[in-house]
């Protein structure tokens, strides 16, 4: 781009940018302005980054213009007039709908000042922006980022940007930038690499780089010890020891316990704390001294609750304080055993457990009346994730309109109005039947949506997020709003109603009657009671729009259960975070395989990293790209169709699928700073010694080997003859895990066609019920044996029949156990209060006498409270 420097800038001849909208030109300083070249001449350049100057209403609407996208962009420089600049254009350059950044700054002699950037230049791999003067460092970090995860020593920089540049892997961008402005230097870099096989090119430059000792290592080394190393695990293992040195010398943590004292706090609780929890209740307490929010990622016994109870206490000594307000958000499962928890910690804490939100509101309001004193001891708040989320149902916001003007109903015209209108935007709801990879005239590619218009029975009474039978009807596809609202039942059906009781009552209120004003208050009518239309509303919401820091500190048990980013669940945790001052997460199961599990929980926790690092809310999937496993599927089709565009090239259709995996990175990035890992044996080192049990491998009876593989046959036999076959792969795997535990009651499988009928794909062979399997003659052996040592069991199963009743192993293991004598009792969700299962469970085994117990492995996975220690039994 030589026509950056054809007019020298000076005091008289400025540089300057011009946009033309809404009729007028707007044209402002420029102190910077980068440009990608255009494709073809009469295009114009692409804007890639400014920084403008001059009057607020001037940039605001040149702001505005590069948001929608404008071909009204110039740049140039000003001729210096009587009274202003005489703008003479260089060139034209268009801008990018949506894709630019602003950043407010000032420049000379404080002028306010606006940059504008586009998208590519923030840190996704497209170019490199180096302010400082050192555009290797910058290099450095990109390629030590998530997109590429090289280690780069700092004494590589500048040999890999001087290859870099031989290569011509990348490439300085010409542009314009004021010198006074930037006394360091600016440069911007773009990187000419293929966007599928980015990260392999990067890693081979490497590589040949360290093969021919372009890269020198401090210390020379074989590599032989890592040759035995096949996984992250293992190396963590190894080399823990010499990670943490590495990290210390980097790094000076916020309390070593090798060197720090536990806080004195500590000494003064009913229980005492392990050495490593109190170490840890210290370290975090200091971390909250400075931050919002802190993790605790515990094995299980470790002691969460424990410390997590100590942490409040310690923050409100630092602070000299005796009370404070905490919230403990918890399952269900815990609500009883919480309470317990913290008195045993401190026994003079107020703990109110919250079932219902009325509790929490009239505590609220009775604590505004008195003028919002100051708590004098801990007071605990302990709410269940059901009683967070449990809100009033929604709704429909829309409802179909079918409308004719007098002239389309005379002659028979198609109707104005037809369909579903959002209430936000007013446009018609669409359906997103396909998305489309496309290939346009300039050989790039872009998504196209193939659209309709819904259809009057499609938007159905279910909240949908994704196509399924029905279409998704959960948003609206042009603006993004929700279409479904809030209701619950009310006194009056109609305003109309309502203003009659209001006029009667004040007119009685008027004429002094307060006798008949009393009675025209008693005689409304009741508020309807309708199934599944609760009049209430979610403890969340609540604290969301009327407690805003109202909790000193909050915890938050098992916090992995709230990792979905539209769940009610996890907007629970958003409101709750909203409402408090410091908030602490505890969880066993931090990552649950996958990148994503821990982006909604970082953006609700700590949202200034994440903005920190480039990130926006709705980026998950750039977040699975960087640091998780995405597999593509790319289907290529050439396009045939009737009302094609004969010259079209086709295109192409893409689907991702998001795999198992995780790059330490996050860990090093978002949690090292943020969170406390505890192991068992580090809070115990002399642990009772964990017994490794194998698993115990039965033979399938001959029988039912040959049904289970007629089934497997079938299921293929239809998945491959059928164009809907993909739609039997889960059904498939699930009937082979669960059928040959119960071919007694097992139901045959159908698939729902599109005319909403079914269609029977596998029957299965039913067993006679006296018929023992080799399985289960198994399970009696077990279960005879541990009754004869005096032990008691527990036996969990997966196939509970929650969906098919026919599929329920419970009824049928209860009766082969009691064929040996056993007393069985079975642990289901209606048998007692969530909150009880403990004490229901000690009930039955040390009081009645039971010797085992049936329970979905779903019903405990946060675990009991047993006073016993029980075999376990997995079916």
């Amino acid at each position: 781009m030589t026509e950056w420097n054809k007019n020298k800038e000076t005091e008289e001849h400025p540089k300057m940018l011009e946009i033309y909208l809404d009729q007028a030109w707007q044209n402002a300083f420029c102190y910077a302005c980068a440009v990608e070249p255009a494709e073809y001449e009469w295009k114009g350049s692409k804007l890639l980054l400014t920084i403008i100057a001059g009057s607020d209403s001037t940039i605001q609407a040149m702001k505005a213009a590069v948001d929608i996208g404008s071909g009204g962009i110039s740049f140039g420089y000003g001729e210096k007039q009587s009274t202003d600049y005489k703008f003479m254009k260089q060139f034209g350059i268009y801008s990018e709908k949506g894709k630019y950044e602003k950043f407010p700054m000032t420049v000379n002699n404080n002028r306010k000042a606006v940059a504008i950037i586009h998208e590519e230049l923030l840190g996704n791999g497209h170019y490199i922006l180096s302010f400082d003067g050192d555009p290797a460092e910058d290099l450095r970090q990109l390629l030590g980022g998530g997109q590429f995860g090289l280690h780069i020593l700092p004494e590589w920089k500048d040999i890999i940007l001087e290859e870099f540049l031989l290569r011509h892997c990348i490439e300085e961008v010409e542009f314009y930038y004021d010198e006074s402005l930037f006394p360091n230097g600016f440069h911007i870099y773009k990187l000419n690499l293929t966007e599928e096989t980015a990260e392999q090119e990067v890693d081979d430059i490497i590589s040949s780089m360290i093969k021919q000792g372009k890269l020198p290592f401090p210390n020379s080394g074989s590599g032989s010890t890592l040759e035995e190393i096949t996984d992250l695990t293992t190396y963590m293992e190894r080399f823990v020891d010499d990670l943490i040195y590495k990290v210390s010398e980097r790094v000076e943590p916020i309390h070593d316990p090798m060197k720090d004292k536990v806080h004195p706090k500590i000494k003064d609780f009913k229980r005492e704390l392990f050495p490593v929890q109190a170490h840890v209740s210290t370290a975090i307490a200091k971390v909250l001294r400075k931050n919002k929010a802190a993790l605790i990622q515990g094995e299980m016994s470790t002691g969460k609750s424990s410390m997590m109870t100590a942490i409040p206490a310690i923050i409100a000594a630092m602070k000299n304080k005796k009370g404070y307000f905490a919230c403990v958000m918890c399952p269900p499962s815990l609500t009883k055993k919480w309470p317990e928890e913290i008195y045993e910690i401190l026994p003079h804490a107020d703990v109110r457990v919250i079932e219902r939100t009325e509790q929490l509101i009239e505590f609220h309001n009775a604590w505004r009346k008195q003028g919002k004193p100051k708590p004098e001891r801990p007071t605990f708040f302990v709410i269940s994730f059901t009683t967070m989320r449990g809100d009033s149902s929604i709704i429909p916001a829309v409802s179909f309109s079918f409308k004719k003007t007098l002239k389309q109903r005379t002659e028979d015209r198609l109707p104005y109005r037809f369909g579903f209108y959002c209430p936000s935007c007013g446009h018609p709801l669409q359906v997103i039947e396909s998305v489309e990879t496309v290939i346009d005239e300039n050989g790039e590619e872009r998504k196209v949506e193939n659209k309709r218009r819904m259809n009057e029975f499609e938007f159905g009474t279910t909240r949908r997020l994704h196509n399924s039978q029905k279409p998704a009807n959960a948003f609206c596809t042009e603006c993004g709003d929700s279409l479904w609202t809030k209701k619950a039942p009310t006194r009056y059906g109609s305003f109309k109603e309502w203003a009659i009781f209001d006029n009667k009552f004040n007119q009685a209120i008027t004429d002094g009657n307060s006798k008949l004003a009393q009675q025209i208050v008693l005689s409304q009518p009741k508020i309807p009671k309708i199934v599944g239309r609760p009049r209430r509303i979610a403890t969340a919401e609540y604290m969301r729009r009327r407690m805003k820091n109202f909790f000193d500190i909050s915890v938050t048990d098992e916090i992995h259960q709230l990792k979905s980013g539209m769940s009610a669940q996890g907007n629970a945790l958003a409101s709750l975070v909203t409402a408090s001052k410091k908030i602490i997460g505890g969880t066993g199961t931090l990552f649950g395989g996958k990148a994503e599990d821990i982006y909604f929980t970082l953006w609700r926790l700590f949202p200034y990293l994440m903005a920190e690092n480039g990130y926006k809310y709705s980026e998950v999937h750039r977040w699975n790209e960087e640091y998780g496993n995405i597999e593509t599927t790319i289907y290529s089709h050439d396009d045939k169709g009737e009302y094609s565009n004969k010259q079209s090239r086709g295109g192409t259709r893409r689907t991702e699928k998001v795999l198992p995996g995780i790059s330490p990175y996050v860990f090093s990035k978002f949690l090292v700073q943020n969170t406390a890992l505890v192991r068992l044996k580090d809070v115990w080192p002399d642990p009772v010694e964990l017994i490794n049990v194998p698993t115990i491998l039965v033979d399938l009876d001959e029988d039912l080997r040959g049904n289970y593989q007629e089934m497997v046959y079938t299921f293929e036999r239809a998945i491959n003859n059928r164009d809907d076959g993909y739609k039997l792969f889960l059904p498939l795997t699930q009937t082979g895990i669960a059928y040959p535990d119960n071919p007694f009651t097992y139901p045959a499988f159908a698939i729902k066609t599109e005319d909403g009928n079914r269609e029977l794909i596998w029957q299965p062979e039913k067993f006679p019920e006296d018929r023992i399997l080799n399985k289960e003659k198994k399970l009696q052996e077990i279960v005879k044996g541990e009754i004869e040592e005096g032990r008691k069991s527990i036996v969990y199963v997966r196939d509970t029949g929650s969906t098919v009743k026919g599929r329920d192993v419970r009824p049928r293991l209860q009766m082969i156990l009691e064929q040996i004598g056993a007393k069985v009792c079975i642990l289901d969700t209606s048998t007692t209060d969530t909150n009880k299962r403990s004490e229901w469970l000690r009930k039955k085994i040390e009081k009645e006498g039971y010797d085992v117990c049936i329970v979905s492995q779903e019903l405990v996975q946060v675990g009991l409270d047993l006073l016993c220690t029980p075999t376990l039994i997995f079916v």
